[in-house]
């Protein structure tokens, strides 16, 4: 966050006990806040890799057909969001997404715990996650089909999807390793169905986490593992190594080193809500003195 240059405005001229005094003060922290507001940044998301678009946000108007679907950008969503929170400057959900991927959160931790794990939470927001489109193999998000080429559906009428996405090792390694306390949930266990388990005695890796547990609106997807850590001759990637989209026609080689996938890095900074309430810290103990 860059602070207001406003923020070093010396209060100590206002430190009376009236209580004009003190709506005086008032004002000029509300005016401090407003001020700040303006340096909070924001990056931009990346839409300009082949089918940045969004599995969540799709609609009908490519064609006649009942599942014949437009899939749109990222766009910034309103009212925000406050579960998937980081993509509110781009996101690939609206409202009623997010709300429900909170609540499927809520499913999988006890109340208590739902703060605890930053990666688990990044994992369950690929619903609203704008750079989603890259790592969808084959960049076509597709759904399985009868031998006469109709849209197999569920209960609901809903087509049963079924793609590929790419998921990079460095991400799965954050996501669960069982020997490690910090990435293995044993600190507060899971929850199924309503009932408690310690993941250390269902999962012996991550492949078989991610795959046990995957994120809302994304149940049919299968997973293909892309190692982000080391290249063919296993030497360590350098800080600035960087990904492709693979072309899905073969017909050219993008560059980068390894193929661009999920790896639950966020594409905002830190909300302004957020921002905010850390400097609103800063000023009431600056005050107090």
């Amino acid at each position: 966050v860059r602070l207001s240059t406003y923020s070093a405005v010396n209060l100590a001229p206002l430190r009376k006990s009236t209580v004009v005094d003190n709506w005086v003060r008032m004002r000029v922290l509300s005016t401090v806040l407003l001020l700040s507001a303006a340096g909070v940044q924001a990056t931009e998301y990346d839409t300009d890799a082949d089918n940045a678009t969004c599995f969540l946000l799709k609609d009908h108007k490519a064609g006649a057909g009942q599942y014949d679907f437009t899939y749109n950008l990222p766009s910034k969503p309103f009212p925000s969001l406050t579960q998937c929170y980081k993509n509110n400057q781009g996101a690939c959900c609206v409202s009623a997404h997010d709300a429900y991927i909170e609540s499927m959160y809520a499913e999988t931790l006890s109340s208590t715990c739902l703060r605890q794990f930053n990666n688990l939470e990044q994992y369950y927001c690929l619903g609203c996650n704008p750079d989603q489109g890259k790592w969808v193999v084959g960049n076509k998000y597709t759904y399985e089909t009868d031998t006469g080429g109709n849209a197999v559906t569920d209960a609901s009428g809903n087509p049963v999807w079924n793609f590929d996405m790419r998921i990079c090792k460095s991400f799965m390694n954050y996501l669960y390793m069982p020997d490690d306390p910090e990435y293995n949930y044993d600190k507060c266990g899971l929850l199924r169905d309503g009932v408690g388990y310690l993941p250390t005695s269902q999962y012996v890796n991550a492949s078989q986490f991610i795959n046990a547990i995957k994120p809302p609106y994304f149940e049919h997807v299968n997973w293909v593992e892309v190692n982000d850590i080391t290249d063919v001759n296993g030497e360590e990637f350098g800080d600035d190594a960087t990904c492709y989209v693979p072309d899905p026609t073969g017909s050219s080689t993008p560059e980068g080193d390894y193929e661009c996938c999920f790896s639950g890095a966020t594409a905002t900074t830190p909300s302004t809500f957020v921002a905010l309430s850390a400097f609103t810290a800063l000023l009431t103990s600056l005050w107090l003195r």
